[in-house]
């Protein structure tokens, strides 16, 4: 390991927390040799110089994204001890695993600058007080902010690709539409026909009313509920209902699909998703 002349023994009369993050639950059940690294690193701190009952492991926010401080307990607690110097060093795989967000980083090498704190990984020592440990932290935290960013991308792109061939499976239909089958792409109007006259008579009353809130005060006269769920689950009747507004509201938010086609720039004219979103709330008297 590199820097391990920077662990003193002021270093080592305090605290040493090892902080174990994982992203979402899936992962924590399905990549725990992830987690079982970040664990062991509570080892590499024994074999620094750190009593056991001086160290602490942190897991209460496996499970838990770091792109926000709000919900993370376990990096709120290391903030605090570290604030009110407590902390020598504080272990972990990455700078990604302490914060996803280049803020909450910079904060919190500014706050172990401040107390002397260490930053250690698998290979390195870090004293935030010395400039180019700094410059290093800094990088290592706006690459795992940036990462993020990346990671969108390339799902976006891909998404996108799949789209242009037509081949983009819309993980939720729109109500009213269902899957041609469990593999297809392909959108159909939901074969219930309860479900087709309950699609049929909101257009058709709409054609009538001309504006929306003509279908809202329609619908809100006849007290008709619409059965919740999304592909096969729109309905004049059930027990379990959901009321116009929230119908309407998934309806505009959907307003790009809900003509049972994914299109990639087909249509010059087709209005955003954001924008047909504004205008159907307009309408709506929202």
């Amino acid at each position: 390991m590199i820097g391990l002349e920077k662990i003193l023994t002021d270093h080592q009369d305090r605290r040493a927390f090892v902080y174990a993050r994982q992203s979402s639950p899936a992962q924590v059940l399905h990549n725990r040799s992830s987690t079982e690294r970040q664990i062991a690193l509570a080892e590499v701190a024994r074999e620094l110089g750190w009593q056991a009952t001086q160290i602490d492991v942190v897991d209460e926010d496996l499970g838990r994204s770091g792109r926000f401080v709000e919900g993370r307990q376990g990096f709120q607690r290391i903030a605090t001890e570290m604030t009110m110097g407590r902390v020598g060093a504080v272990f972990s795989l990455d700078a990604s695993r302490l914060a996803r967000s280049s803020a909450d980083w910079h904060r919190l090498l500014e706050i172990a600058a401040l107390t002397r704190t260490l930053l250690i990984d698998e290979q390195n020592v870090y004293d935030p007080r010395d400039p180019n440990d700094r410059l290093v932290l800094g990088m290592k935290g706006t690459m795992a902010d940036f990462e993020l960013v990346w990671l969108r991308q390339r799902m976006e792109g891909g998404r996108w690709h799949l789209a242009r061939k037509g081949q983009y499976r819309v993980p939720r239909p729109p109500a009213g539409y269902v899957h041609e089958d469990v593999d297809s792409a392909r959108l159909i109007f939901d074969p219930d026909e309860e479900v087709q006259r309950v699609v049929k008579l909101l257009f058709d009353r709409y054609r009538i009313g001309g504006t929306i809130n003509d279908v809202v005060a329609y619908f809100a006269q006849t007290n008709f509920g619409f059965r919740a769920g999304w592909a096969g689950g729109l309905s004049g009747r059930g027990s379990r209902t959901t009321g116009f507004r929230t119908f309407l509201r998934t309806l505009c938010t959907r307003a790009r699909t809900f003509s049972g086609v994914i299109a990639a720039k087909q249509f010059s004219t087709a209005p955003r998703a954001g924008e047909a979103t504004e205008s159907c709330r307009s309408r709506a008297g929202e």
